[in-house]
Formats: C-alpha cells, sequence, structure tokens
C-alpha cells in the first residue's frame, strides 16, 4: 500500500503526487488507497498492454533495420548523401589577463619584427640592380616615396632622381658583364633600365617645362643641365656595349637630346611675346616657330603706341573769402545825427531811444559816460592791453516788428 499525505488544506501537494506516481509506475504497484492514482496507473498498464500487441514484432523489425543499413551503405558509397553537417554552436573562450597579456606582447614583437625587416631590405636594396632579389622591394619603396611627394616641382625633380638611379645600375651592369663576359645573359635587364629611365626623364621633363611657362624659367636651366649630363655618362658606358644594347641605348640619347632642345628652345623665347606654339607632347608644349617679338617690359613703353590724350587746362583754385576784422578795421560812423533833447523829463529818467541811434561816444566833449554792461565784464588790472583800439560805438541791432 503507497500511502499519501495531505497537506494542510486537505489537498497533497503537486510535487508529491508526481513523485508517488513515478514511484508507482516503476516499482510496478497496483493496489493504492488513492482512487486518482488507481485510475492512473489502469490507464499506463493498458497503454503498455497496447504498445505489446499493437507494435511490430522481431521479425518486422530486423527487416527494417536491415533495409535501412543498405540504403544508408548506397548513400554513402555515392557520395550524395542529404545529410547536413551539425552545427557546433561556438563558444567564445574566455581568456585570463596574464594569457591576453602574453598575446598583446607577441604581437607588438611581430609588428616591430616586420618593421625592422622592411627597413634592413630597404637599406640593402638601394644597391639592387634589375635581376636581383631586392630589386622590386626597391622599386616599390620608390613608387611609395613619389606618391608621398607633393607639388610639381618637388615631383619632377624626384623622377630626374629615379632616372639617374638607372644610369648608375646601368653603369653597374656592364662592369659586371664586361668582366664576366655574359653579355647575351644580362641583355633584357639592360632594356628593363632604360625602359625605366626613359619614363622617368619624360615625367620630369614634362613637369619641369610646364613650370617654366608659369613663372619659373629657372627650372629649363636645370632641365638642360641635368640631360646633358646623363647624356655624358650614357656615352662612356656605349662604347662598352653590345650591339644590340647600343642599339637600345640611341634611342635613350635621341630621348636627351630632344630633352636638350626643348629647354633651350623654350628659355630662348623666355623673353618673347609668343613661346609655345600651342602643341603638346609626351615632353610637353612646343616652342612657337614664328619670328620673336619682344615682350613689353615694366616701366617701359609698349610696342603699339597708345593714343595721345589732349592737356587739360591748369584750373587755380578759388581764393578764400576772409571775413572783414572788425576790431583792426572798423566801419565808419554813421553820419545819422542824434536828435537833441528840448526838454527834460519831469521824472527824472532817461529819455529812452529810438530804434538804430547812436551810443553816446565818451571820447567826445559833453556826452554821457558808458554804463556798465552785464554781458561784457570790466577788464581787469592785470589784462593785456588789445593790439587794436576797441571801436568807438557800437550798434544797437534795429528790431523789426512781427508779422
Amino acid at each position: 500500500m503507497v500511502s499519501t499525505t495531505r497537506t494542510s488544506g486537505g489537498r497533497s501537494s503537486d510535487g508529491q503526487e508526481q513523485d508517488n506516481f513515478a514511484r508507482a509506475v516503476d516499482s510496478g504497484i497496483r493496489d493504492v488507497s488513492d482512487r486518482t492514482l488507481q485510475r492512473d496507473l489502469t490507464v499506463v498498464a493498458a497503454l503498455r498492454q497496447a504498445g505489446a500487441t499493437v507494435g511490430p514484432t522481431t521479425a518486422e523489425r530486423d527487416r527494417m533495420r536491415e533495409r535501412v543499413l543498405a540504403e544508408f551503405s548506397s548513400v554513402v558509397h555515392e557520395g550524395n548523401s542529404p545529410v547536413l553537417p551539425l552545427r557546433v554552436a561556438r563558444r567564445r573562450r574566455w581568456l585570463p589577463d596574464e594569457t591576453r597579456g602574453r598575446v598583446v606582447v607577441a604581437a607588438a614583437a611581430a609588428l616591430c619584427l616586420t618593421m625592422s625587416l622592411s627597413g634592413m631590405s630597404v637599406l640593402l636594396s638601394r644597391d639592387a640592380v634589375p635581376g636581383d632579389a631586392l630589386y622590386t622591394f626597391k622599386r616599390t619603396a620608390e613608387s611609395a616615396e613619389l606618391g608621398l611627394t607633393f607639388g610639381d616641382q618637388p615631383k619632377a625633380l624626384k623622377h630626374l632622381e629615379f632616372a639617374g638611379d638607372r644610369v648608375n645600375e646601368i653603369e653597374i651592369m656592364a662592369n659586371q658583364a664586361d668582366s664576366a663576359g655574359t653579355w647575351s645573359a644580362g641583355q633584357g635587364k639592360f632594356v628593363r633600365a632604360l625602359d625605366d629611365f626613359d619614363s622617368d626623364a619624360t615625367a620630369g621633363a614634362r613637369l619641369l617645362t610646364g613650370l617654366a611657362l608659369h613663372g619659373q624659367p629657372s627650372s629649363l636651366l636645370a632641365l638642360r643641365t641635368w640631360a646633358e649630363q646623363q647624356k655624358t655618362r650614357l656615352a662612356v658606358v656605349r662604347a662598352a656595349l653590345p650591339t644590340p644594347i647600343s642599339s637600345r641605348l640611341d634611342s635613350t640619347l635621341a630621348l636627351l637630346d630632344r630633352v636638350v632642345a626643348r629647354a633651350s628652345g623654350l628659355s630662348n623665347r623666355s623673353n618673347c611675346v609668343t613661346i609655345t606654339s600651342g602643341v603638346r607632347d609626351e615632353l610637353g608644349l612646343l616652342p612657337a616657330k614664328d619670328a620673336c617679338k619682344p615682350a613689353p617690359v615694366d616701366g617701359t613703353s609698349a610696342a603699339v603706341p597708345l593714343p595721345s590724350v589732349p592737356a587739360l587746362p591748369a584750373v587755380s583754385p578759388p581764393s578764400a573769402v576772409v571775413p572783414p576784422n572788425l576790431l583792426l578795421r572798423p566801419p565808419s560812423v554813421n553820419p545819422v545825427p542824434v536828435p537833441a533833447q528840448t526838454g527834460s523829463n519831469r521824472s527824472g529818467l532817461t529819455t529812452p531811444r529810438s530804434p538804430g541811434s547812436v551810443l553816446p561816444n565818451p571820447a567826445q566833449p559833453g556826452s554821457e559816460p558808458l554804463r556798465p554792461e552785464p554781458w561784457r565784464p570790466f577788464p581787469a588790472h592785470d589784462s593785456p592791453k588789445p593790439a587794436a583800439p576797441l571801436p568807438p560805438w557800437i550798434l544797437q541791432p534795429r528790431l523789426l516788428p512781427p508779422g
């Protein structure tokens, strides 16, 4: 008998019921006190009995197994298995701090080693010639150096520098081939060096002639001097080269002759009105072929006289209007006489003067003394005397009637 426990509420917990059911099924107990558990065990027993009777027999199972194995063997031999490989979930591996630090140090060391090897390769490849293992690395370094050069003039000088290096390589190969006596084995190397020389010389000449036409005529002199030097060096090497290489070298010497002629022609027409003809080739613009007309120089008259302009008559500035100085040149005395007084005012007040009358002059006998005026203070004792005497009279302004 399997006894089940109850909770305080009268119902057994779900976990306990599941444990009791599993224990009863595994042990094969049939008689239990719980009706619900008894019913579940009965269903389990019925399902087991149905599975034993309805399922395939032993012979049927063996037949199906043999058929599956036969199909599997045929698929494996033909190599057309449709079964895809299982995808294994990738898990990120956690690395401790010490391991991570070692990885960083190893990566930094590898980077430093690579940079040091690159620097050593650049140093060792300076003397490399066509056919050497480091010559390709040398040309790559030159291309990178040219790409990092900015400006037409620096680029042109860099092209000429690389062309001079090709002449050095030709001289080295000529000495090596002459001492070993293996001219036929190194003809391809000479041709490669000459091709590179022609390419750099053409690019440098094109840039320098363009700069000369934009206000830098000194570049033509530098280009002509460089071309003459390289021509002299190659002419010395040509005497020691075999016939096939000498024929190829003649085209390079002809290119240098063209560079010298182009620089000389543009330099001779630098003071002309027309310098170039407008036609361009691989070396740049061609010099003009017409007669040279000198260009006008700043500060001198032009080649074509300018029309004369009639000169305008000189106009004297108007004289300034000078106002009269009343202190130095007083006006004439007003000839209007002052009416005589026939009688005195009974009130004892002075008779008011009419507008426009003349004030009394204290210098004349019988005139009234001047009274102090509030707007004109008396001069002090220490004040300087005026340079000119003051006018003996002052005109009283005439009052106009309103309207």
